[in-house]
């Protein structure tokens, strides 16, 4: 790999790592990481000529949302609204790509983003039984006043410099599902981070991976662990943190996810009674509605349905069917990915999908 790119993404992650600490004294200071991978992609994007695929993929992609942008801008909506959607939709998937294809030594770029997991799910250890606000780089305002809609304090969770407890814990599941950490040490580090977020989706996701890799033999494994897990859940029910994974288990019905429901019927609704059914309601228009609303869509796929429609949809699913087209083997992977971006809004952040996109873009290079 040429040093430029070294220099570029350390200096990125750098400034990934202090984001909280630079948006404290400088306006969108939070974003300031996708500073110089922008310059990477503005001074390479001519390579993109060599690769006839990938090149006619993201010219309609981003041309879809360029056009919606546009739209947006005309009809009077917020332009920082929209033009953070549009980042938020664009910006990782184009980046990456031209990553994997001009730079020969992929291993390096997988490396340092082991690194950067590694280093989050130690912090998330000592922002969770030492130091809340990580020494500066995080406020606690962040860590303490998660709250839901009806401003009903959580319970402690492990945060990490990631911003909320469900995004960490989505980064570390498909870290877990797409790229095995380099030794047990580092194995540990992760999932006990990922298990001290309490997030449902952390279980979810492997679980969903492991039963879909399973073979008959190992079903009694399998039983075994599930069973002592189920037995360990409610030993420690009463730990705060706990209970939520314990409520979920033990006491799950359609009741208890009520509000998740309600919330993902009132977008559906609101999509299939609009006009715009091929192409949304526009960039930033979740956001619109759930500042009029207070309702959140708890859900990127069908955020992305809401706001790019059934064609930004297809054209999102397309590369990831190229996984199953090209090896089976990657079906469990793809499932989770799904399950986990249906379960949660975590993917639309472009702090979340620039850390997830060289995982998931890294399965399909590997193979070519």
């Amino acid at each position: 790999m040429k040093s430029g790119l070294k220099k570029i993404l350390l200096f990125t992650y750098l400034l990934y790592l202090f984001r909280f600490v630079v948006g404290k004294y400088l306006s969108f200071g939070e974003f300031f990481f996708i500073i110089p991978p922008t310059f990477y992609l503005i001074i390479n994007a001519s390579y993109f000529r060599n690769y006839q695929r990938e090149l006619g993929y993201l010219l309609i992609w981003n041309f879809i949302i360029i056009i919606e942008l546009i739209i947006n801008i005309v009809a009077g909506y917020d332009i920082i609204t929209s033009a953070l959607a549009a980042v938020n939709y664009t910006f990782s998937i184009n980046f990456w790509i031209l990553v994997f294809l001009k730079e020969k030594d992929k291993n390096w770029v997988l490396n340092s983003l082991n690194i950067m997991v590694v280093l989050f799910s130690i912090l998330a250890l000592i922002q969770f039984f030492f130091y809340p606000e990580l020494f500066g780089l995080i406020s606690e305002s962040i860590y303490s006043n998660e709250k839901n809609i009806d401003k009903i304090t959580f319970s402690k969770r492990a945060i990490s410099i990631i911003k909320s407890p469900q995004s960490l814990a989505f980064v570390l599941t498909l870290y877990l599902l797409s790229k095995s950490p380099r030794n047990i040490l580092q194995h540990v580090l992760v999932i006990a981070a990922g298990i001290l977020t309490f997030s449902k989706s952390f279980f979810m996701g492997l679980a969903i991976n492991k039963l879909l890799r399973i073979k008959l033999r190992s079903i009694f494994y399998i039983t075994t662990i599930f069973s002592l897990f189920l037995i360990s859940l409610y030993q420690f029910s009463e730990i705060s943190g706990v209970d939520r994974i314990t409520s979920f288990v033990f006491d799950f019905s359609l009741d208890s996810q009520s509000d998740r429901l309600e919330r993902w019927y009132h977008f559906v609704t609101q999509f299939l009674s609009g006009n715009s059914l091929f192409f949304g309601n526009g960039l930033g228009s979740a956001a619109r509605f759930s500042s009029a609303t207070s309702i959140s869509s708890e859900s990127f796929l069908i955020q992305l349905l809401y706001e790019t429609g059934i064609f930004g949809i297809i054209l999102f699913l397309y590369p990831y069917l190229l996984f199953i087209l090209r090896k089976k083997a990657d079906i469990p992977f793809v499932v989770a990915f799904f399950l986990l971006i249906f379960v949660s809004p975590s993917f639309y952040g472009i702090s979340i999908n620039f850390l997830v996109y060289p995982l998931l873009i890294s399965k399909y290079y590997r193979y070519i």
